[in-house]
């Protein structure tokens, strides 16, 4: 900021207090942009690997139905789709995390960002296998793009009506938003890493 140096020994403190702010301006502008930059890249890439996943159970339907015929144990194969979906959908996450490294460089370590986008597709994975067994074919995509990004975000702790003050107010908000918020977590997660590598009283 520009800050006349008699500024630092004066004793006039109404002047230092109308200073003062400047000093963590910097600090202000970096949450607006980061949260925005969160924000954005969590709803989509829920909403995008959502759609994916849904794809698995959706079109393997009929498999599903003559392994429930057949008697074999539904069990194993639930296992076998849950292990399937969770390295495709791992590895498709770390590419659309190695894009959102080029476009926005990160403070922190490669492999909290890394962990940071992996814990994302996880969440979001589990809700798109919950989802067509409770939801007609024909609707799925519908109802999974409209689940993630409405709850996405209204629960991001980002937007209103329910900012982080009014999550951590209130233990059902909390909860209820920790299990139908698939961008919640990402965002939080980045923007407290980001912030603890700020160097020391950047607000």
């Amino acid at each position: 900021p520009n800050i006349p140096f008699d500024t630092f020994y004066s004793i006039d403190l109404t002047r230092m207090g109308e200073k003062l702010p400047e000093f963590f301006k910097y600090s202000l502008n970096s949450y607006r942009s980061l949260s925005e930059y969160a924000m954005k890249m969590g709803v989509v890439l829920s909403v995008l690997i959502g759609l994916t996943a849904t794809k698995i159970l959706t079109s393997k339907r009929i498999e599903f139905f003559r392994e429930a015929e057949s008697g074999y144990n539904l069990n194993a194969y639930f296992l076998a789709v849950n292990i399937m979906s969770t390295i495709e959908q791992g590895l498709q996450v770390v590419i659309a995390a190695c894009v959102g490294l080029w476009l926005k460089n990160t403070t922190t370590s490669i492999e909290n960002y890394l962990l940071n986008y992996l814990m994302l597709s996880w969440h979001c994975v589990s809700w798109a296998l919950l989802l067509p067994l409770i939801i007609p074919r024909q609707n799925v995509v519908l109802v999974t793009g409209l689940f993630m990004s409405l709850f996405g975000l209204l629960f991001s702790g980002v937007l209103s009506p329910v900012e982080y003050e009014d999550l951590y107010a209130s233990a059902e908000t909390e909860i209820f938003s920790a299990f139908v918020s698939s961008p919640r977590f990402f965002i939080e997660t980045m923007i407290v890493s980001e912030y603890r590598c700020l160097p020391a009283q950047s607000g």
